[in-house]
């Protein structure tokens, strides 16, 4: 390898491959979605002794008008204990009707102390799907997770910790399901905008990953793997990544899906096979080559020239090092 192109390795492509698991859960959820039953009028404003000591109070409203999204629960939290050295204060807000579903964290800190060593773990935020309906099913959905936690370890209970790390997520994810006629399902797009957020508060370091019209395609589909006619999915990626780091610049990473060598992942795979994806940095351009047997080849250049072979997705780490 030469010193001006990074060393981009298909191991990504273990993450990459967890689309087949990705597809798998929304199918499962849309069924859900799909199937959900009426409930009855509910209303309810409830204070309840927790289990060692403190309370919590349970809101629960439900209009049972037209408007389907108006079933609202409240839990809020006051020095909730429910075992020894565990403090639980903050609120969490659940919204659950039609096509909606959202839960919300406010100032929710679960407090926790042990052999005089003290940890915390405080949520902020939350995430929202919501889902539009047809004839055959889920057609489409916007889900978006603002969802932040931190994590605080003082090992000697002096108030000073010793670990304080934090990860924030702003991102919005379109979904959209195609149908046949007959309500066969088709492609399923998955398109993402925003980022995360990694931060390291004792040593003031942090990661930045954001996502820009980043679109996965998959397509169910019959392709013939070694002479074997094998169920699966075709995929396709597109869109562009940005890494930053409180110690190094920003670097953007485009992946791109030649028309007609979309790789395919059978239904009871986990690795994409027979395709490839392409991904430009800056001028350095490196295809990341799927094989019908499942080994996966590096193209430093796109030229053709194989420049390091792997036996399977998962025997790589990251996209690049």
């Amino acid at each position: 390898m030469n010193g001006t192109v990074p060393s981009f390795k298909p191991g990504g492509a273990a993450s990459i491959s967890d689309a087949a698991q990705v597809s798998k859960a929304l199918k499962a959820f849309k069924s859900a979605v799909a199937n959900r039953k009426a409930r009855r009028a509910l209303s309810r404003d409830e204070e309840f002794d927790c289990e060692v000591s403190g309370k919590f109070r349970i809101t629960t409203e439900d209009h049972d008008n037209e408007d389907p999204l108006d079933d609202t629960t409240t839990t809020t939290y006051t020095d909730c204990s429910d075992s020894e050295g565990s403090v639980t204060n903050g609120s969490l807000v659940m919204t659950l009707g039609g096509d909606l579903f959202s839960f919300n964290y406010n100032d929710y800190v679960i407090r926790t102390t042990f052999s005089g060593a003290v940890s915390e773990i405080v949520f902020d935020g939350g995430f929202s799907f919501e889902s539009v309906n047809g004839d055959c099913g889920m057609e489409s959905a916007t889900m978006i997770d603002d969802l932040s936690f931190t994590t605080k370890f003082d090992q000697a209970g002096d108030g000073t910790f010793e670990v304080n790390s934090s990860f924030a997520t702003n991102m919005t994810m379109a979904l959209a399901q195609a149908f046949a006629e007959d309500c066969t399902p088709g492609a399923n797009t998955m398109t993402l905008n925003g980022g995360t957020t990694s931060t390291n508060n004792v040593d003031s370091e942090s990661e930045v990953v954001t996502f820009t019209d980043f679109t996965m395609v998959m397509t169910p589909a019959t392709r013939e793997i070694n002479g074997v006619e094998t169920n699966g999915d075709i995929l396709s990626l597109n869109g562009t990544i940005e890494v930053s780091s409180s110690c190094t610049d920003a670097t953007t990473f485009t992946i791109s899906t030649p028309a007609g060598e979309e790789p395919f992942v059978p239904e009871d795979g986990s690795c994409p096979v027979d395709g490839k994806f392409i991904i430009t940095n800056g001028g350095n351009t490196v295809a990341v080559i799927y094989t019908s047997t499942g080994g996966v080849q590096i193209d430093e250049g796109n030229n053709g020239s194989i420049d390091d072979t792997f036996a399977s997705c998962d025997d790589a780490e990251g996209i690049c090092t």
